[in-house]
């Protein structure tokens, strides 16, 4: 019987990482590539998405090649990556933008004045999250102050792993761990109509992706990404998490 392997994609801030480990989660290979991150103005911090996912797509490759294994022996796909931030597709499912990274401070003065009047203690009420200038809610309003054209061209709002989840299955969807970085109720697991209110942001509702499990398979890969990345078309793909929680969640201890 063909031995089993596992792939890890890791979509960084500032770095991109694939891994192969086996089944018992020993490394077999790591492959990484720095990803640019721009600077247009002072405080910014953007990203080309289609750059990012060609150098995902690079690892994947590689990763596969270092392991000197087949791609039809890889049973699964799990996909990590940076929260917050804000990725837009447009009707045809590509960038309408760069992506706005979680440590871009141009929403600095929105969020001033919602800490001002109280907003980000009664939106910490509900969502268990706080409130900063990378922070998705913020990053929708400046947008809709100052670059309102992007949100009326968007279709759909993606975290940094579900851009490539997307590209890897054409699945669009997140999973809790992101989504708690969004306007979510905290308790119901689901977007919060109030929070999108409290924010002023209630007509960008719509574009926020379907919450998944962290675990759950929510797709396999398409024949044609199969063939760009050397993998094999109908590999399950698992929706992961935010990578810092996917890291505390595989160090906590066990008892």
């Amino acid at each position: 019987m063909q031995e089993k392997f596992l792939l890890g994609i890791d979509a960084g801030t500032s770095v991109v990482k694939s891994v192969v480990y086996n089944l018992e989660g020993k490394q077999i290979s790591l492959s990484r590539r720095r990803v640019a991150i721009e600077t247009p103005k002072p405080g910014w911090a953007e990203q080309d998405m289609n750059k990012v996912w060609e150098m995902v797509r690079q690892t994947i490759v590689e990763v596969v090649n270092k392991a000197k294994i087949s791609p039809s022996s890889i049973a699964a796909i799990g996909v990590a990556g940076q929260g917050d931030g804000c990725r837009l597709l447009d009707e045809k499912l590509r960038p309408v933008r760069p992506s706005i990274l979680w440590l871009d401070g141009r929403a600095g003065e929105i969020v001033t004045q919602w800490e001002k009047k109280g907003i980000d203690r009664e939106g910490f009420r509900i969502s268990g999250s706080t409130i900063f200038s990378g922070a998705p809610a913020a990053i929708i309003k400046w947008l809709s102050l100052n670059d309102p054209d992007s949100l009326k061209k968007a279709k759909c709002f993606l975290f940094a792993k579900d851009w490539i989840k997307f590209k890897l299955t054409g699945k669009i969807c997140t999973d809790p761990s992101d989504a708690s970085r969004a306007p979510i109720d905290l308790k119901k697991l689901t977007y919060s109509e109030e929070l999108f209110e409290l924010f002023e942001i209630s007509p960008y509702l719509s574009i926020f992706p379907e919450i998944t499990f962290s675990g759950e398979i929510i797709g396999e890969t398409t024949r044609n990404i199969a063939s760009e990345c050397n993998l094999k078309a109908g590999i399950p793909v698992i929706s992961g998490m935010i990578d810092a929680v996917s890291y505390t969640h595989l160090t906590l201890p066990t008892n």
